[in-house]
């Protein structure tokens, strides 16, 4: 049998001892759980370590138009939601075959502030400054293009909202750090408090998601037996000083 949303949320209650196993609690009660179940996942969808995904999007770019709009389906870009970020950009060059993808460098306000002819034109823009204004996000590239090439667009994927009858169906590790979390936002409006137990348990689930979808750092070290022209300090926890 589908594990339900509607069991998520009585997992919650349960947690905090507002129902007990095998009672059916107030509609008013499950109401107010899920709608806080909903809360919590559209806070999540603003920390990348709780989206487990990134999608790829592709789109056309509307020739000699600045900026382009990110968003609901009115805009040029018909996202459900406005992207939190964009990771990443690709130009698509569709009148070759097979396709050519060329990057597009996604880049930051400092970055756009610095331009200084934002309006000269080309065929191929090679950078973009997106900035996630609300409800639509807003994409500037440079130079702007004048061909409708496709674009792709890599975002940050989002946990959807739900209602009380939709089965569960996220990554493992994540229907133990919902149940747990929402345990400890809905406490308060039951008039209850939350274990020490729960506490420690739930800061343990989400420790395990949000470390599966922490990215990975890039590192790297000098080839063994290379010799270094930079003097390395060291830190002598005796002496709590830096030095040889």
């Amino acid at each position: 049998m589908a594990y339900k949303i509607r069991d998520l949320a009585i997992g919650a209650m349960l947690e905090i001892r507002v129902a007990r196993a095998g009672d059916t609690p107030p509609a008013t009660a499950l109401a107010f759980t899920i709608q806080i179940l909903n809360e919590l996942l559209d806070e999540w969808n603003i920390d990348a370590r709780a989206v487990y995904s990134n999608v790829f999007t592709a789109f056309t770019l509307t020739p000699n138009h600045q900026p382009h709009t990110f968003g609901t389906p009115a805009a040029d870009f018909a996202f459900t939601v406005r992207p939190v970020e964009v990771i990443k950009s690709r130009l698509i060059l569709t009148n070759v075959t097979p396709n050519v993808y060329t990057p597009i460098e996604v880049r930051d306000e400092y970055w756009w502030n610095n331009v200084r002819v934002p309006g000269i034109a080309t065929t191929i823009p090679t950078d973009l400054y997106y900035t996630p204004d609300f409800p639509l996000g807003h994409g500037y590239f440079w130079p702007v293009p004048t061909v409708a090439y496709g674009v792709e667009f890599l975002t940050r994927g989002l946990l959807a909202q739900v209602v009380e009858n939709d089965d569960f169906s996220l990554p493992p590790g994540y229907k133990a750090a919902l149940r747990l979390t929402l345990a400890e936002r809905i406490a308060s409006g039951f008039g209850k408090t939350v274990s020490r137990d729960t506490h420690v348990a739930a800061a343990m689930a989400r420790g395990r998601i949000f470390g599966e979808n922490e990215p990975d750092a890039s590192i790297s070290t000098q080839d063994s037996g290379l010799p270094s022209s930079q003097r390395v300090e060291t830190f002598n926890y005796r002496s709590r000083s830096f030095g040889g």
